[in-house]
Formats: C-alpha cells, structure tokens, sequence
C-alpha cells in the first residue's frame, strides 16, 4: 500500500483495474434502469413521449429517450444529485475502495498534497489512520453519444468548492461502469498537474465555442503540456483515484453506445467539504480512526435533496 500512495501523491492518480466486481456493477445497472423507468414514465405522463422504450437494451435506451426528448439525458444525470439511492451507497461503501482512500488520506501530510508550491510533489508523511467520509457530491454521467452537454472540460475539482479548499486533500474515485476508451468518452489527466496549484478557471459557456448551455468550468487548454495528458482505457469496475488539484476531462462519445461511469470522492472526517453556503463539514462519515465501519444514515441521504440544493456551483 505505501508504494501505491508514494505513486499517487507523486503523479497526482493512480489506476487500479476491477475494483467492482459484476455482481457490483449489474446492482447499480438495475438501479439505473429503475432511474430511466420513472423518467420515461414522468415524460409519458406530461405528454412528451408516447412510448418508454422499456424494449431497448440497456446501452441504448436513454439515447433513445433523449432523441424524443432532447434534455432527457441531463435530467437523469441531474437526479441522481442530492438522493443517495442503495446502489450507490454500496459503491461509496465498497471495501476496496475505502480502503486505498482511508490509505491515501492518512497518508498525506497536512501541507504536500494540495499544496501549490513545489513541496506539494514531496513524499507524503506516514501517519495514523483517520476517519474517512464520502463528499455529498456525486454523479451519475450518462454520456449519450455526441452529446456535448456531457464533454466536461479541463478542470480541477477544486475549482467548484470554496477558495482555500485546495488546501485540503480530497480525493476522487472515477468508476466506469462499461469499457472506456477514446472512442466512447474516456477520462484524461493531466499526469502531475496537481503540484502547480490552483489553475484560473472560466465559465465554459462563457468562452468562445463554449456551449451555451453548459454549466462547466473550464481551464485554459492551450496552457497545459501535451506529453503530460494520459487517456486511460480502462475495463468496467476499474477505478481511477486522483486529487481534487489534478487537471481532468472527459472527451467526447463517438461511439454507438451510452458510456456510463460515476464519481465519487473522499474525505477525512472533520475536514470542510468545500460548501460555503451549506453546512462547511457536510459530510457522510463511513470509517472512524479505529477503522470501524459507520452506517450511511439513509433516512438522511436517500429520501430528500433538500441537503444538496441548498448548495450552489
């Protein structure tokens, strides 16, 4: 484990394949199919769609969904934000990935993970355990094919919390739930971009061929190094753990099929998440120091979004 968080700290990510296991992946396949369900049946109900495709295999039904009714796509992604639903927090849950996480964040010093000076590429301090929790930002990413709304941008998660919470080390896990790759969407990176600190980002619909539409920001690509960008191919269930200073971006689906993934991040207990306008140490706890697993609260987490629209991006 000290040898995966010596490569992670330094580069700014590491890649480990089949985290999930298929039992893993077709619970969450069931729950995003429960998810198109009810919205093809919302859009049945206010006379948009006639008919719910409920025939279509799983690769291609909300594309097909979304050619009817173009923003179809959007708000499925949209409401998966502020409910945790169960197969979700199983994955949030999943052992193997608490525990590179809890590793990752007990092993960072206070100062070198997030810093922005040089020191930030310097080898992390060992330290005991710490309690462990997920962040309350989370994403389900259907991205259709050659929908542009799905194209995020070069970014930094940190760009859309609180100024001086890249200070704090935040770490996410981008989980594929098919096979990537350039052709259907992959992730980039930008490999040791994390120790240059905090990079000036733009709203995208704001810059010239920005989409009108997105809510993206976006960093100045012409500004980073080309033989610094990785594109990962990758089999579903792998995982791609990075720091929330590490420039990433998806690149566009020119396939035939939906490339679905989620993200999901990390952080210690008792750390600010970054929301200045909701609770700052809004959190949900899954691990204390004595590495005791703690219950996700759903009654709080699955039931409501009042806890995630008091927040604003």
């Amino acid at each position: 484990m000290r040898q995966m968080w010596l490569f992670f700290w330094k580069q700014g990510y590491i890649a480990i394949q089949n985290i999930l296991s298929d039992d893993d992946i077709h619970i969450m396949y069931k729950e995003i199919d429960t998810m198109v369900d009810d919205l093809a049946s919302n859009l049945i109900k206010q006379g948009i769609l006639s008919h719910s495709f409920s025939d279509a295999p799983f690769s291609s039904r909300l594309s097909l969904l979304e050619e009817a009714c173009p923003g179809a796509a959007v708000a499925l992604h949209t409401s998966a934000a502020g409910i945790l639903r169960p197969a979700l927090a199983s994955i949030l849950q999943n052992k193997k990935i608490v525990d590179i996480a809890q590793s990752m964040l007990s092993s960072s010093s206070s100062s070198s993970p997030s810093s922005s000076s040089s020191s930030s590429s310097s080898t992390p301090s060992s330290s005991s355990c710490c309690g462990i929790a997920a962040h309350p930002e989370w994403n389900i990413r259907c991205k259709t094919p050659g929908n542009a709304l799905f194209n995020v941008p070069w970014h930094q998660d940190t760009a859309y919390l609180s100024s001086g919470n890249e200070l704090v080390p935040q770490i996410t896990a981008w989980i594929p739930l098919v096979d990537v790759d350039k052709q259907n969407g992959t992730l980039q990176i930008l490999e040791n971009g994390h120790i240059s600190g905090v990079f000036r980002h733009h709203l995208e619909k704001h810059t010239i061929g920005g989409h009108k539409d997105s809510w993206y920001l976006i960093m100045e690509e012409e500004k980073l190094p080309k033989e610094k960008i990785l594109t990962f191919s990758l089999l579903r269930g792998s995982v791609v753990f990075f720091t929330n200073l590490t420039p990433h971006r998806s690149l566009p689906n020119v396939s035939a099929t939906i490339r679905w993934t989620i993200d999901v991040r990390y952080m210690r207990t008792g750390d600010p998440s970054g929301f200045s306008d909701a609770s700052p140490y809004l959190c949900i706890p899954l691990r204390d120091e004595e590495g005791k697993d703690v219950p996700i609260d759903m009654d709080k987490w699955g039931k409501t979004t009042s806890i995630m629209t008091s927040k604003s991006e």
